[in-house]
């Protein structure tokens, strides 16, 4: 029995001096290899930090046109993401689950590469933010719920966020289709009638000796015009019209002219008051309600609105805030613009919801009750603005229609 002790303690010591040897000889291997790579290869650890590059650039396309490709499929995420988490399963076997039922490339690939950032050691908060799909309000109450253990309640938050923005801009949408469409129908038909009628019209009046009317004269003066310069006239007018809309309502750096004609306008002026209303109170309310410091939250919300006046004042409203003042006492520093942008009333509520601890439950039944009056109000303008465009494009039609007839019958007249 000794001999056997002996034996295999001995067989310990030797595999303990083994590890031991096969230990110091690794850091030896590394010490060799490392003055070799610097020596002879010093481009492959730059090549390694730039290789993500052209990732960024694929991820900045998805940032720019994933609202219009991958609008339903985002939402789809986030409802599952929100299901998936709040049953206890972990971020990558959830990211994993909802991959497999997407048919989306675009949105597969970002979530493949949110569960690669994700095994690297990155938070689900910085990989949403490295796909830029989502805006930075959104970013931050993910950020939230993931920091308080309420991911999943947050995420719900979110997929109703972002129903509602969908909701309103449908809205804005939907009132002003029939206008757009309208007026753009008359325009083509307008341009089509003075490029290839007028002229004719034109040579068949001055061939007629016969006192004209005064509308008519108009028309041949216009189809005279269009006759020695339409070939550049026209299409310089359609450019005007294109440029001019891209300018005013499309262009990031100059919409926010465009936004001002608006805000100024009576009855679009309610729809976008009532649309950032909305948007107003549920976001900051559901960002408070998750726990963001209130100077976060106006941060967040003046990041997340599309016009740019609202936006200057939730950025005036932090900083006042900032500096200690209450709600109340900032409305009344920036009276003017803000008594422009939210009626008395809402500043009301505001201040009594910061006065009675009950803030975030009272922005929410604002965002509610602006949403109800948003789409209200966007029937409204459908219904103000039909008979205002039949009788703009009757009255051109009525007035092409008399100064072509007028010189027959006065034509007639005379031969009578």
């Amino acid at each position: 029995m000794p001999p056997a002790k002996k034996k295999t303690t001995n067989a310990h010591e030797a595999a303990e001096v083994l590890a031991h040897t096969q230990e110091k000889k690794k850091p030896a291997a590394k010490k060799v290899s490392k003055p070799k790579k610097e020596k002879t290869a010093p481009s492959p650890a730059p090549r390694a930090k730039k290789e993500p590059a052209p990732k960024a650039e694929k991820q900045s396309f998805h940032s720019r046109f994933g609202y219009l490709f991958v609008g339903k499929e985002r939402d789809f995420v986030i409802d599952q993401l929100a299901l998936l988490l709040s049953s206890g399963m972990d971020v990558v076997a959830a990211l994993e689950a909802v991959h497999s039922e997407l048919k989306g490339a675009s949105m597969k690939a970002l979530l493949m590469q949110m569960r690669d950032d994700i095994q690297d050691g990155s938070s689900l908060t910085e990989a949403l933010r490295k796909t830029k799909l989502f805006k930075d309000h959104v970013i931050t109450l993910i950020d939230v719920g993931e920091q308080s253990g309420r991911l999943g309640e947050n995420l719900i938050i979110v997929l109703q966020q972002q129903e509602k923005e969908r909701a309103f801009k449908d809205r804005l949408r939907s009132a002003m289709m029939y206008p757009v469409l309208v007026l753009s129908l008359a325009s083509i038909i307008g341009l089509g009638l003075t490029w290839f009628i007028l002229p004719k019209i034109t040579n068949l009046f001055v061939s007629l000796d016969v006192d004209l009317p005064w509308i008519t004269r108009v028309l041949m003066w216009i189809g005279m015009v269009v006759k020695a310069y339409g070939h550049w006239l026209i299409p310089t007018i359609v450019a005007s019209i294109i440029t001019t809309v891209y300018v005013l309502f499309l262009s990031r750096k100059t919409k926010f002219m465009g936004q001002w004609i608006i805000l100024h306008t009576p009855l679009l002026k309610k729809l976008i008051q009532e649309v950032e209303l909305a948007r107003f109170g549920f976001i900051l309310g559901t960002l408070l309600g998750a726990g963001l410091p209130i100077l976060q939250a106006l941060k967040s919300l003046s990041e997340a609105t599309l016009v740019r006046q609202y936006g200057r004042l939730y950025a005036d409203l932090e900083m006042q805030i900032g500096r200690g003042q209450s709600f109340s006492d900032a409305f009344a520093e920036n009276k003017k613009k803000s008594s422009f942008l939210i009626p008395g009333a809402v500043q009301q509520l505001i201040v009594t919801g910061e006065r009675t601890g009950k803030l975030s439950s009272i922005l929410v039944q604002i965002g509610q009750r602006y949403e109800e009056r948003t789409e209200v109000s966007a029937k409204n303008i459908s219904v103000v603005l039909e008979p205002l465009l039949l009788l703009f494009v009757s009255l051109i039609v009525a007035g092409l229609a008399i100064g072509i007839i007028l010189p027959i019958y006065t034509l007639v007249g005379s031969v009578g």
